[in-house]
């Protein structure tokens, strides 16, 4: 079996070390057959082969592939035939473990990895031996009042407790240092925080190391502020001052200086510009170059995502000299002599302000090259809640309980380090800067992967061949190029907000609801991350795919608890993104995140989904409806079917797919055993549950709700009920979509359901089916429904419910066609283009719905 591949970006074909997922469709491919790599040429190309997870036949469903490409090409080919002539790479890498240390010789440099040491990393390159560590700063402080506040800043050093070899092969390996920041010169009883999780990938022949990064909160939010996290390396650097190279990357090229200039008014010989180019020069003589100021410092700080300043100083005692100045810098420094030297770069520098790299010791034997995540130059870290009490009434707040807490979440920050044995040149310097911020990827293609069945087929390839169809097409992206503005025109960039989108805009202020409680960030809330997901699947477009991943890190991340008694759980929209008192388990949803993880490999997303598969047991610890139900003995918690259920099958799902661990294959078809009869799927109903036996007991049962669709259920129900192949399993779900083929009452009551005369809740009689009267979020389930059952006239309904103008949208849906107005106001800070209509909400329903429709009904729509 032969699959193509083409770049996701055609014109950009990446060299050097990559790797790429691959679904198969069920039955394909056994683990025990070999696999081989071809070049568009036909030749054989080396290639590292894994499985990411499986079928329940055994058969292959996902597996990840590892190559490093020279003379990179335009399209490749996986394939089970063997080449006749074998692929024999040049460089191999070779690896060596011991108890306290792993060693990976690339054959361009040679990186160990050390536990209970400070400077853990070690690089030995041709122009010698580099040390790395990570470094924190915590600000201690006491407020009294006013501008008085008592502050120490204390510096903290990460050592690594664990250090494993992940992955090990020929062509590349994964290491991985797990451990905590120790308070630098207090000994053994110096205080440990901040726990890190570091992997390194390395490829044969590379110099370049990728680095990521993760760091979970463990402080005070009263009293510990993160004044700067980062990672240093030292390096020698030997030659002349003149022949010392600093270069930084700014907004489109390199800050280019030495520290100690050629400068001369006229240059006669060459000398200056040559220098400026990265040229060895030879000694210059001459009063004017004897007696040039020699600098030894320098640093970018990227206090915003829209300004940078560089600046450099002489000595510890000087100040620093600002020397240029842009928007957003592309996050890359240079440091080096005659004998070579060393780029550091940092994914998203601009993106996730504040940054800084300093370039420190240039006229000294060691220089020194420091990556802050997050800048000292900025404020201090503040992870306190936004107010002392919640406003659930006013506000759209979830809980009464104060559960604000910042404590457990994370972040994560991508680095590359490369040594050199000469300077590659500015131009070489740039053109990688850019490779690393925006990776290529080897793809597939949307029908491919479709057709595989590996991601379910709730969704469609994009498809503009009708009028009708071409217009729906037209109105995702123009949703899409809204969201595009937004995030300009309102600066939605930052450390912990990068990646996200708001959620309520206010058309009187002319703002979004930042300061709203429940109504600020977004938080996965309505799933834009499937919108974002899908959207890439069934085009193959690079700026859904850089949206998708940012909104992957930042939610998988900065939304979800990873340490203490929240952990597993997220916390619902609020206006710091662990503000609100619902700490809900359908953040940590693995559909938001699995597409990232099968096509790339991430191990990082791939530790989230490891821990979300028992996220049942945070549920059960924290009751979601511990307001409305009191304790019981028997049963745990009180788990809606709409979203917890689902969560629970999706992540056991995830799981069992990638470890082939049955247990939580019966775990499914324990939960779902009891939802088999014609309306299970249908019906908004809360179970008693305990995780630890699977004992479920239905408490109530209502009229279909808006919960038990709106978190995604048309991209995982079909999922699973795919794997399990039960065809009563399905006509359940089938028929949670036709609950909404004919209206129904006008308090959305028909046969089966009657009054509970002193509450006036609906009450199912147990006769006939549940009706539903269809909304914003049912649209998806309903269109999967319809195209299904060929139900021409619920697919007419669904159509006719998705495509409303403003006057007549409904709650939590997009009117289209988007219409934008430009404010000029003395009341609004500045000019804005507004779409006030816009929300997350309705985004992420109307996005993830409008892909499902054009899938399953799109031959219903009516052309014009």
């Amino acid at each position: 079996m032969d699959i193509k591949l083409k770049w996701m970006e055609a014109s950009r074909q990446t060299a050097g070390g990559t790797r790429f997922g691959v679904p198969w469709p069920k039955g394909a491919h056994k683990q025990e057959t070999p696999l081989y790599l071809y070049g568009a040429d036909g030749k054989a190309v080396p290639v590292q082969n894994e499985t990411q997870a499986c079928w329940p036949d055994g058969s292959v469903k996902w597996t990840l592939h590892s190559t490093v490409l020279d003379a990179p090409q335009n399209s490749y080919t996986v394939s089970d035939r063997v080449p006749e002539t074998p692929a024999v790479p040049e460089t191999c890498l070779k690896i060596h473990r011991q108890e306290e240390c792993v060693t990976v010789d690339t054959g361009a440099a040679v990186w160990t990895m050390r536990i209970n040491d400070r400077d853990m990393l070690k690089v030995s390159h041709r122009g010698g031996d580099s040390n790395g560590r990570l470094v924190a700063l915590c600000e201690r402080r006491i407020e009294t009042g006013g501008y008085d506040s008592l502050s120490q800043v204390s510096p903290f050093d990460g050592v690594a407790e664990v250090v494993r070899l992940e992955k090990a092969g020929e062509l590349s390996a994964v290491v991985r240092l797990r451990g905590s920041h120790v308070q630098r010169g207090a000994g053994e009883r110096g205080r440990k925080w901040l726990p890190f999780d570091l992997r390194l990938y390395f490829y044969a022949g590379q110099a370049a190391v990728r680095l990521v990064h993760t760091f979970t909160f463990d402080g005070r939010e009263e009293e510990d502020f993160i004044r700067g996290i980062g990672l240093e390396f030292d390096l020698p650097i030997a030659g002349a001052l003149h022949n010392r190279f600093v270069r930084i990357g700014g907004e489109s090229g390199l800050f280019c200086e030495s520290p100690k200039s050629l400068w001369t008014r006229n240059d006669p010989d060459g000398a200056y510009r040559r220098q400026l180019k990265g040229e060895v020069t030879p000694e210059a003589q001459g009063i004017l170059q004897n007696d040039m100021t020699v600098w030894n410092d320098y640093k970018i700080t990227q206090l915003s995502s829209d300004h940078y300043d560089i600046s450099k100083r002489t000595g510890d005692h000087c100040v620093y000299v600002r020397g240029a100045a842009g928007k957003r810098a592309m996050g890359i420094a240079y440091a080096g002599g005659t004998n070579g030297g060393m780029a550091v770069f940092k994914r998203d520098f601009w993106q996730k302000s504040p940054a800084s790299m300093e370039i420190l010791g240039m006229k000294e034997p060691r220089a020194a090259i420091r990556l802050w995540f997050y800048s000292p130059e900025g404020q201090p870290m503040d992870m306190r809640r936004y107010d002392d009490k919640t406003h659930v009434q006013a506000c759209y707040e979830g809980f009464d309980e104060m559960r604000a807490s910042g404590y457990g979440i994370s972040n994560t920050n991508e680095a590359v380090v490369e040594t050199f044995s000469a300077y590659p040149g500015n131009e070489e310097l740039v053109k990688r800067a850019g490779s690393w911020q925006e990776p290529n990827l080897l793809f597939c293609g949307p029908e491919y992967i479709l057709s595989t069945m590996a991601l379910g087929d709730a969704w469609g390839v994009e498809d503009r061949s009708t009028p009708g169809r071409a217009k729906v097409e037209g109105y995702l992206d123009d949703l899409f190029e809204q969201h595009k503005r937004i995030r300009e025109e309102f600066d939605q960039y930052g450390f912990w907000d990068y990646g996200d989108i708001r959620h309520t805009y206010d058309t009187f202020r002319h703002n979004w609801l930042y300061d709203m409680g429940g109504y600020a960030w977004q938080n996965t809330e309505l799933v834009p991350n499937l919108w974002l997901w899908y959207g890439f699947l069934r085009s193959g477009r690079p700026d859904y795919f850089r949206w998708a991943e940012a909104m992957t890190r930042h939610t998988s991340e900065c939304d979800l608890y990873h340490l203490g008694p929240y952990k597993m759980l997220g916390s619902r929209h609020n206006v710091v993104h662990w503000g609100c008192g619902c700490k809900e388990c359908r953040i940590g949803l693995t559909q938001l995140h699995k597409v990232y993880y099968y096509l790339t490999g991430d191990e990082r997303i791939g530790d989230i989904m490891e821990m979300e598969k028992d996220v049942d047991f945070a549920v059960a610890a924290m009751d979601p409806l511990r307001q409305y139900f009191p304790p019981d003995p028997d049963y745990p918690c009180h788990a809606r079917f709409g979203p917890d259920m689902m969560v629970f099958a999706g992540n056991w799902l995830t799981h069992w797919e990638r470890t082939n661990d049955t247990r939580y294959r019966d775990k499914i078809l324990n939960l779902l055993s009891h939802f088999a009869g014609p309306d299970g799927f249908a019906s908004s109903s809360i179970w008693g549950y305990d995780p630890h036996t699977g004992n479920m007991k239905q408490m109530t049962k209502t009229p279909p709700s808006h919960f038990n669709y709106c978190f995604g259920s048309e991209y995982v129900w079909p999922e699973v009920l795919a794997v399990l192949d039960d065809p009563a399993l399905w006509k359940s779900f089938l028929n949670a979509g036709l609950v909404y083929s004919s209206a129904g009452d006008p308090d959305g009551l028909d046969e089966g359901w009657e009054r509970e005369p002193n509450t006036g809740k609906g009450i199912h009689k147990g006769e006939g089916s549940p009706r539903g009267r269809l909304s914003t979020y049912a649209n998806g389930v309903a269109a999967y429904t319809a195209g299904k059952a060929g139900d021409q006239v619920l697919a007419k309904q669904c159509w006719e419910d998705l495509l409303r103008d403003e006057e007549h949208k409904q709650h939590d849906a997009v009117a289209v066609p988007i219409i934008v107005r430009e404010i000029d106001e003395a009341g609004v800070h500045k000019i804005i283009h507004e779409a006030g209509h816009l929300t997350g909400n309705g985004t992420g329903q109307w996005g993830a719905h409008a892909i499902v429709m054009l899938a399953h009904i799109g031959d219903y729509l009516e052309e014009e």
